[in-house]
């Protein structure tokens, strides 16, 4: 976890050596609010129906969460998955590995 946050704060101060902050600040002070405003809501619409389609593909499996529950999985998924070094351990493992699901024996079906 500690790598994880050292890693995180890496990335950023070196994405934020490489900006220009003022110049960054002027475009977003006369950036058109509305211009903003609709962005955002395309983005959050764009969310929405991803996390219908995780919806409507988990219901022939019997989950039966409402739409809600559907949608705060998905947002969480989403700012997890957007953090750069989410994934440090697999990377530097080299593979997945998930307690919950293991490997079908040699030699069977799976």
């Amino acid at each position: 976890m500690l790598l994880k946050i050292i890693v995180s704060l890496g990335l950023l101060l070196f994405l934020f050596s490489r900006i220009n902050i003022s110049e960054l600040l002027r475009v977003l002070l006369f950036a058109h609010p509305s211009y903003i405003f609709v962005v955002l809501m395309v983005y959050l619409i764009g969310q929405i129906l991803c996390s219908t389609r995780w919806a409507l593909l988990a219901r022939p499996l019997g989950y039966k969460n409402p739409f809600k529950d559907f949608a705060i999985f998905y947002f969480i998924g989403m700012f997890f998955n957007l953090l750069p070094p989410a994934r440090l351990e697999e990377t530097l493992d080299g593979s997945i590995t998930c307690p919950a699901v293991e490997p079908a024996p040699k030699g069977t079906a799976g």
